[in-house]
Formats: structure tokens, C-alpha cells, sequence
């Protein structure tokens, strides 16, 4: 029988302070991500292989396609086979269409997410990002983040600038926001005491509204 090589006592001593402070199942699983694959077959990254047509598919979904429109995902897949077939076409297929299914539309929505930051209106923005909430819920930590900046840019911009232009995007609007409150010492000061003034009162109106 093999015997397991005896470990040193420091080693012991790290993974044992390590799995004290983060868990034992968080180190194992640490240790075990950061340690190099064995030998063998290597591992396919078919989303990598797919990547051009997730791209063309989040540029249809900002244009307003229907991610679970029947057929795509096979589409999808018969492509990517055609153009990697490896050994067996049709086995090719059926691994990619599997992996498709788990991952194709969260990829596509954090494809397609960028562009709509950088360049739609901050109303269409959001409403992706509630399309993105019911399409794929795994994301919603990172939506939740997203909704929470693009609602408190609105309400520095509106106590800052005024209302803001209905074609403005996310990113355009912090631009400006961040020129507002970096306009010279004085200004930047007046500026943050108008938003802070602002957010009060409207927190103010909340509690008002509850009670």
C-alpha cells in the first residue's frame, strides 16, 4: 500500500490557520483550483470556440431578440462543430450545445452589457437589466450593483447638473457628474453639500411616505 508522504510541520501548521479563518472546504477547494491539471486530454473551451457568435448574439439582444427564441442554442452549436469539428462532428455538437445551455445567455448578457453602459440611454439600460434579472438570475449580485450606481448617478446628476438628457448613457452621466464635483475646490465643495442636501430630503420624503 502507498503511504502518504508526511507533510512540514509548517505546511501543517499555514493550512490549518488558513482552513481556521476561511473553512476547510474553502482551502481545499483553493488548493485544489491552483494546482496544475494532470496529463490527459486537454480541456475544450467551447464558450472561447463560441465567443464571435455570443458577440453577434448580445449585439441582437441589445436590438431587442428573444434569447430563448427556439433554435438558437442548436444554431449556436451546429456553427461552432462546423468550424471545430474535432474527432467526431456530431459528438463535438453535443458538447457544445450541453455547455451552451448552462452558460450561452448569462455570457451573452455580460457581452452585451458594456455597449449598453457606454452608449444606450440610461432608461433602455434598465431595462436590459430587468430583462437580464428574469434571463439569467445568476447575475443579479452583479445587476443588483449595476441598478444601485445608475440610480445614485441620476440623483447626483439631477441635485448637480439638472435634469439629465433622456439620451444620455450611464457612462456619459458619470463623466459629467465627476466634472461637476472635480470643478475647483470651492465648487466641488458646494456641489457634494448639494447632493448630500438632496439625498436627505428625499430620504426624509421615504420615511414621511412609511410612517
Amino acid at each position: 500500500m502507498q503511504r502518504t508522504p508526511k507533510l512540514p510541520p509548517e505546511l501543517v501548521k499555514a493550512i490549518k490557520a488558513l482552513a481556521k479563518t476561511y473553512g476547510a472546504d474553502t482551502v481545499r477547494d483553493a488548493v485544489a483550483s491552483g494546482l496544475p491539471a494532470k496529463d490527459g486530454r486537454p480541456q475544450i473551451d467551447d464558450l472561447t470556440l463560441a465567443r464571435p457568435l455570443l458577440e453577434a448574439e448580445a449585439e441582437e439582444w441589445r436590438n431587442g431578440a428573444d434569447l430563448k427564441s427556439h433554435g438558437r442554442q442548436q444554431r449556436m452549436a451546429n456553427a461552432v462543430g462546423a468550424a471545430h469539428p474535432g474527432h467526431n462532428l456530431e459528438s463535438t455538437i453535443d458538447r457544445v450545445r450541453h455547455k451552451l445551455a448552462k452558460k450561452r445567455i448569462p455570457a451573452v448578457v455580460m457581452l452585451a452589457l458594456p455597449d449598453s453602459i457606454d452608449s444606450a440611454p440610461i432608461d433602455v439600460l434598465l431595462r436590459k437589466v430587468e430583462e437580464a434579472y428574469h434571463l439569467a438570475p445568476s447575475l443579479s449580485p452583479l445587476l443588483d450593483i449595476l441598478v444601485t450606481q445608475a440610480e445614485d448617478t441620476q440623483l447626483h446628476y439631477r441635485a448637480l447638473i439638472g435634469e439629465p438628457d433622456p439620451d444620455l448613457s450611464l457612462t456619459v452621466m458619470l463623466a459629467e457628474v465627476g466634472r461637476a464635483l472635480g470643478s475647483g475646490i470651492g465648487a466641488g465643495v458646494a456641489a457634494r453639500r448639494k447632493v448630500e442636501a438632496d439625498l436627505g430630503e428625499r430620504a426624509s420624503a421615504r420615511v414621511s411616505l412609511v410612517s
